[in-house]
């Protein structure tokens, strides 16, 4: 039992921060302004580069966070 009590009582404390991964890619990150770029509308699911919302990819910009979409094929 005495066991079990500190194992619950370490699971309620603080989680600790968590360490931002490194960028793997080389080629500097693209302004949170521009545009997403998908190779043309469809109503299947797309999700936000920026906010990671789900949505149809037949929109003008995202639902959530407003970025911007912009189709190859228009």
């Amino acid at each position: 039992l005495r066991q079990r009590v500190a194992e619950l009582e370490r699971a309620q404390q603080p989680a600790k921060e968590p360490v931002p991964l490194a960028k793997t890619s080389a080629a500097p990150a693209a302004p949170s302004d521009a545009p997403a770029v998908f190779p043309a509308r469809t109503e299947e699911v797309v999700t936000c580069p920026r906010c990671g919302r789900r949505q149809k990819g037949n929109r003008a910009s995202c639902y959530a966070c407003g970025l911007p979409f912009r189709y190859e094929q228009e």
